[in-house]
């Protein structure tokens, strides 16, 4: 944000609706807190901003979706032993609230990435938890619907896309500078 007197370590956007959707980490605040921006292009104004850094909010390497009518927030819990979920909905929040904690948990988390499943108002997730790889469809309100196979290894990036049409979810991981698809 042109604003931010601090830098920023970590940042993502989203898109729908003539809303816009960002979310950040600031340089050195590690996983204690981020923040929401979300802007309307039609009132060519902001409809909210908001750290978050209450208890159990997403926190740490923010990411953000959007949904035909949301935008989803996940976060790192203080810690990397938790990935929580948040959420906005234009027509009718006022703030970023909470919606689920813990989508994964049980050890470090290194890694993630999110993205909405084409066709569907839901999301997947892959997220390195430990020395695994775990992929995951959630509903739009965080209910895990599906857990696919688990890959034994240590990845440094990810990436994921899903179409529900097609019935397929796509994922890219690196390890030890090798890229897998």
């Amino acid at each position: 944000p042109p604003d931010q007197a601090d830098g920023v370590e970590n940042w993502g956007c989203a898109a729908f609706g003539g809303y816009a959707c960002l979310v950040w980490n600031t340089t050195g605040n590690g996983q204690n807190s981020g923040y929401a921006h979300i802007v309307s292009a039609a009132e060519d104004s902001t409809v909210v901003i908001q750290r978050l850094n209450a208890t159990d909010n997403p926190r740490g390497t923010l990411r953000t979706i959007a949904l035909s009518d949301r935008f989803l927030i996940l976060g790192i819990e203080t810690g990397n032993s938790a990935l929580d979920l948040a959420r906005f909905i234009p027509a009718s929040d006022e703030t970023v609230t909470n919606v689920a904690q813990d989508l994964f948990s049980g050890g470090t988390i290194t890694v993630y990435a999110a993205a909405r499943v084409a066709g569907s108002s839901d999301f997947v997730v892959i997220c390195q938890v430990g020395a695994n790889l775990i992929t995951r469809r959630f509903t739009n309100v965080g209910v895990l619907q599906l857990e696919y196979s688990s890959i034994v290894a240590t990845a440094t990036a990810v990436c994921i896309e899903a179409s529900s049409t097609a019935n397929q979810v796509n994922i890219g991981y690196v390890v030890a500078g090798d890229a897998f698809w």
